[in-house]
Parts: C-alpha cells; structure tokens; sequence
C-alpha cells in the first residue's frame, strides 16, 4: 500500500502523467469503490434480514 501511495504522489508530482489521465483514473477509481461498497450493503441487509427471518 505504501508503495502505490508512493507511485501515485511521485505521478502527480513528477508531470508524468497527464492530468486529465490522473482524473480519470481517480474518478474509476472511485466508482468502483462506490460501486463495491453498495454491493456490499446490499448484501449485507440481505444476510441480515435472512437471518432475522429464521429467527
């Protein structure tokens, strides 16, 4: 984790990359983990009312 957190502060800093690739790539990268996190709420209130169903 450090090293990526590394790589991507050396990227932005350095200009090597573009910044509209950097946009990009930060906002794929925050749909997917916004995405992720509301599969895995939904999934968890399935389990759970599962579970209050059998109770």
């Amino acid at each position: 984790m450090a090293v990526m957190m590394t790589g991507g502060i050396w990227l932005q800093s350095s200009g090597v990359a573009p910044d509209r690739f950097i946009a990009f790539f930060y906002t794929g990268l925050g749909a997917s983990l916004l995405l992720a996190g509301l599969l895995f709420a939904c999934n968890f209130a399935k389990a759970a009312l599962a579970a209050k169903g059998k109770a």
